[in-house]
């Protein structure tokens, strides 16, 4: 059953909001945390985008799975370790290759 968390808070002048660690402990948000909002029916409504990928199109998102992610990380340590240069274009192209 979902649970409800239900408080004021309020936006300052510049659109930012608090939220206070009640809230923060109901979204399980620690630290900085990618959150996804969303406005229904004139509400307010946030997540934890952590494991959401809704906000990113459908053919990109084999692009975060957690083992392209460390494919990832692997390959920008590489160069650091080796010395090795790599270009601009390089990365573009390293970057759209797929995992096969």
């Amino acid at each position: 059953m979902p649970t409800q968390t239900t408080m004021s808070i309020t936006m300052d002048a510049d659109g930012r909001l608090t939220l206070p660690p009640e809230l923060r402990d109901a979204l399980a948000a620690e630290g900085e945390t990618r959150l996804l909002a969303e406005v229904i029916d004139h509400s307010l409504v946030l997540r934890a985008a952590e494991d959401d990928l809704s906000d990113v199109p459908e053919d990109d998102r084999w692009l975060y799975t957690p083992e392209n992610t460390a494919r990832i990380l692997r390959a920008m340590q590489r160069p650091l370790e080796e010395d090795v240069q790599l270009s601009e274009e390089d990365v573009l192209r390293l970057m759209n290759q797929r995992p096969e």
